[in-house]
């Protein structure tokens, strides 16, 4: 019995079944391409976060050691902005001295009010704030901190003092009555860190100000710290040749006694990086 021919409908349907066949296999050798590129980026942008992570890391710690340096060639504090390279990747690295920044935590209230009136308060106004960063900072007496809260809540704030030490410069802005012009000039003068000022004759001139209006500077300072105890803020931003930046913040305390002569206080990486 000879052969019966193929209907010509069923070799165009035949034909219709390859063809999106094969545009199926196309996109989906499509997406395997496009998702294994991604994942190449991805893990070359991981690999590079690290690498810069690492360098910055490198950097701090290269700082932390020139600067605890005994033998005359120590790095100084000065805010001066260095340009290192850790491997292949440039690292600009600044140091900050806080040995002449005034501790919101220790500071006499004289100098407190004295540092205020210098930025700006009237005299009414500094005593004010000052009497409001020693109630945070744990001065006030316990009988009284419902009544100090209650006057956080009355101001319609949604928080009130912690009655302890300040954690960092950023919560001196809390305090009521502090406006947040003020605050924002009175913070870069401010250091939770330093232990009393080291050095009065190195503290930035704002302070130094502050200071002339004292009987002395012995109210500046807490005399029962030894007075080689100084703090430093180091931040160092690593930038791969790629575009991937990452920016490490330390803060260390210098002096006799610290194992290897110092001692980290901070280390953290600022948000956004």
């Amino acid at each position: 019995m000879a052969a019966v021919a193929a209907r010509p409908g069923n070799r165009g349907f035949a034909l219709l079944i390859v063809l999106w066949a094969l545009v199926l296999l196309a996109l989906i050798v499509t997406e395997l391409g496009t998702s294994g590129r991604m994942e190449s980026k991805i893990a070359r942008n991981l690999m590079a976060n690290a690498e810069a992570e690492a360098a910055a890391d490198g950097a701090v710690h290269q700082a932390i050691f020139h600067l605890a340096d005994s033998s005359g060639q120590a790095w100084q504090a000065d805010g001066a902005l260095r340009h290192l390279t850790v491997g292949p990747i440039p690292v600009d690295v600044r140091m900050d001295d806080d040995a002449g920044k005034v501790n919101p935590n220790l500071a006499d209230p004289a100098l407190l009010q004295a540092l205020l009136v210098v930025l700006g308060a009237d005299q009414r106004q500094a005593q004010t704030v000052t009497q409001g960063i020693i109630e945070w900072r744990g001065g006030a007496p316990p009988e009284q901190q419902a009544t100090i809260a209650q006057r956080y809540q009355t101001a319609g704030l949604k928080y009130q003092p912690s009655f302890a030490p300040f954690e960092s410069v950023d919560d001196v802005g809390l305090v009521l009555g502090l406006p947040h012009d003020l605050a924002a000039r009175l913070e870069p003068h401010l250091s939770v860190h330093q232990i009393g000022i080291a050095d009065p004759a190195r503290a930035d001139p704002v302070v130094a100000r502050a200071l002339a209006q004292l009987p002395g500077t012995a109210s500046a300072a807490n005399p029962a710290v030894p007075m080689a105890y100084r703090s430093v803020s180091i931040t160092a931003v690593a930038r791969p040749a790629n575009g991937a930046q990452f920016t490490r913040r330390a803060v260390i305390r210098i002096g006799p006694g610290l194992p290897r002569g110092y001692a980290l206080l901070v280390w953290d990486a600022p948000a956004g990086d």
